[in-house]
């Protein structure tokens, strides 16, 4: 599985983290965390199982001029065989 990830104009930074909903870790912890130069790129998670639902959190930085912030967007994945 390949995640591609674009963000809008003034993306600096994209980063991410992936959670196992089914089977968190004790520590709640993410299973893989993964981050992006730029506005666009991919992304190939190595801890992905079938049949699992997985919560990915990304998190874009962006700048415009003298002004910055950062904008999280949370989706939901399921794998299936």
């Amino acid at each position: 599985m390949t995640l591609h990830f674009e963000a809008g104009q003034g993306a600096t930074e994209i980063r991410g983290w992936i959670y196992d909903d089914d089977a968190p870790t004790p520590s709640g912890r993410p299973i893989e965390e993964f981050q992006l130069p730029g506005r666009s790129g991919t992304f190939e998670p190595r801890s992905i199982v079938a049949s699992r639902t997985y919560s990915v959190t990304v998190n874009v930085v962006w700048s415009f001029l003298v002004t910055h912030g950062e904008e999280t967007q949370l989706f939901r994945v399921r794998l299936e065989p």
